[in-house]
């Protein structure tokens, strides 16, 4: 009895020291999982997006749509051949020298033999004008078979940077979405609901910062650019299933 005692004693001992390691080991498992986190104060951390934002970002489209629906224009247009393609070209009759704007249209852009009429709408720069970077091109939505280049210029009364955040935008419906920082019924104000692209970064083909400002599009629409650093004011995009704000 005693021998078996003696041979017991030390198996009880290895198997402790055995759960004992196994311990140790998650122990550290866990301690690894949790450093993998980002603490609070980290600034990796994203914090969830109040409700409210994606209301409010409506309101900045709203404001941005509203104040590029005036009537108050410089009018560029000419007629384009889609077989032989071609270009519009030309400077705001109210725009300083050299601010050229422009559409240039490659051979068979879109599958027709029948001449084109393309408008380039730009706002007409006069003392005291706020008008925001937004250009209506027309034929509004029409789409291309092969991508057209654009080229605008910085407006001379915003201040300019060393590149710019263009998109377009769009009256999507007429749906009430809500106006306060909550969802109740009664806080609901019926204004129209606008959708809104992706920025992408466009910079100025040249020395001066206003100037040849180009990019492609298979559409047209109305197009609107923010200055790089953040524009005269940030805008908050409600994305499909996402709400970003872009304040670059």
């Amino acid at each position: 009895m005693t021998k078996l005692k003696l041979h017991r004693i030390p198996m009880v001992l290895a198997l402790s020291v055995i759960v004992m390691v196994m311990g140790l080991m998650a122990c550290n498992s866990i301690t690894d999982l949790s450093q993998s986190v980002a603490p609070v104060d980290s600034p990796d951390k994203v914090d969830p997006v109040p409700i409210g934002v994606v209301h409010l970002s409506q309101e900045l489209l709203h404001d941005r749509w509203e104040r590029s629906s005036h009537t108050d224009w410089d009018i560029l247009t000419c007629f384009i051949e889609p077989v032989g393609g071609g270009r519009l070209q030309g400077t705001p009759a109210s725009w300083p020298t050299g601010y050229v704007f422009g559409a240039f249209f490659p051979a068979g852009f879109i599958a027709s033999t029948d001449s084109l009429e393309i408008t380039l709408k730009v706002p007409r720069y006069s003392e005291g004008v706020d008008y925001p970077a937004v250009y209506i091109i027309e034929p509004h939505g029409l789409v291309f078979d092969l991508p057209v280049t654009l080229e605008f210029c910085f407006p001379p009364w915003l201040e300019e940077n060393e590149y710019y955040e263009k998109y377009y935008f769009w009256d999507e419906t007429s749906s009430p979405v809500a106006g306060g920082s909550n969802l109740h019924l009664e806080e609901i104000n019926p204004i129209p609901r606008y959708g809104i692209s992706d920025f992408e970064k466009v910079t100025p083909d040249g020395e001066d910062l206003r100037l040849k400002i180009q990019f492609e599009t298979l559409h047209f629409s109305r197009w609107g650019m923010e200055n790089g650093k953040g524009g005269d004011e940030a805008l908050i995009i409600d994305l499909v299933g996402d709400t970003q704000i872009n304040n670059r």
